[in-house]
């Protein structure tokens, strides 16, 4: 959870958010980039519905302001990423054992 302008947002890593992401930057969703980064948390922040309205703008000059924003959101991210690691372990590589 975190606050910019007073109103409080919670992050939400979603479907929703990727198609937010590829909506904003027209292209299949996939972070390589900085700016790539802001727009998945601007994405993961706006794509749940519990949240008020934020503009893109107001998100960026908040983020100049507040960089621990970013510090947060990549907290939550590694939170997620520990939990998808969870519900579904990697497969070794290699050929399939014969029955």
């Amino acid at each position: 959870m975190i606050t910019i302008q007073d109103k409080s947002y919670e992050f939400k890593y979603s479907l929703r958010a990727m198609f937010v992401f590829e909506s904003i930057t027209d292209k299949p969703f996939e972070v390589k980039t900085l700016f790539d980064t802001y727009v998945f948390c601007y994405s993961c922040l706006v794509s749940n519905p519990d949240n008020p309205t934020l503009d893109f703008n107001d998100f960026i000059d908040w983020c100049e302001k507040y960089p621990e924003v970013m510090e947060e959101f990549n907290k939550f991210i590694e939170s997620q990423t520990k939990v998808k690691e969870t519900v579904s372990p990697k497969k070794k590589a290699g050929r399939p054992k014969k029955s």
